[in-house]
């Protein structure tokens, strides 16, 4: 067998057993009552072997449980059809992006959400916080005999 004709056998481009989760957008705008009560909703198209499905992934903060990110199978539209767990669902983090993975999918296009937003904000401002304290005692410590 020539290397040419060995060639031709190999497809074009390899994903068996790759599953993506491609990012279609979110379900209206994320829900913030108050600071304890946070749910945001995305859409995503699924696809393995060509085989194609939807699903909705619901990250919510709820009162007296706490945070969590569930897998809901959906329609191409993102209305869930079943509100049964799939595979990837979790407790304890508000993670669309966590919640695709454990459930072995390469994730495509994922935003961060505004819970992983706040959560930087609130980072930079305790540095902020820290380095002007420092900054403070450092013109102390200059300013002293």
């Amino acid at each position: 067998m020539s290397s040419q004709t060995m060639f031709k056998l190999l497809p074009d481009k390899i994903t068996t057993g790759i599953k993506t989760a491609t990012f279609m957008g979110h379900i209206g705008l994320p829900v913030e009552t108050d600071l304890t009560h946070y749910v945001a909703q995305q859409h995503y198209k699924c696809e393995k072997d060509g085989e194609v499905w939807y699903v909705v992934v619901s990250a919510a903060n709820v009162p007296w449980s706490g945070p969590e990110t569930y897998i809901f199978p959906a329609n191409e539209k993102g209305i869930i059809s079943r509100h049964d767990e799939q595979k990837g669902s979790f407790n304890g983090a508000l993670d669309h992006k966590r919640a695709l993975v454990n459930a072995g999918f390469e994730v495509i296009g994922c935003p961060i959400d505004r819970q992983g937003l706040r959560d930087a904000i609130e980072a930079a401002e305790l540095q902020v916080k820290q380095l002007t304290e420092d900054i403070a005692r450092a013109k102390l410590l200059l300013e002293a005999p």
